[in-house]
């Protein structure tokens, strides 16, 4: 029994599941999915200033409490 020690080719043409075949796809689906990078780039961004925003705002607000219920047990005019 030989072995053959070239590759088989034809196996290596056909696409797998885990590695589809890009020629099959549609170029209109292909820019589709190029064109909405920006759209999603621009959501995260979104919301990662909405989640600094209301940090700020948070901080803000336990530092008012502190310092009203600090007024408070110091026994000082609020």
């Amino acid at each position: 029994m030989a072995t053959s020690t070239t590759p088989d080719y034809e196996a290596l043409e056909t696409p797998s599941p885990a590695r589809p075949n890009l020629d099959s796809i549609p170029p209109a689906t292909v820019r589709h999915v190029i064109a909405d990078y920006p759209r999603i780039i621009l959501f995260a961004v979104g919301v990662f200033l909405f989640l600094r925003f209301f940090e700020h705002i948070s901080q803000a607000l336990l530092l008012f409490l502190f310092a009203v219920l600090l007024a408070i047990v110091l026994n000082a005019p609020v």
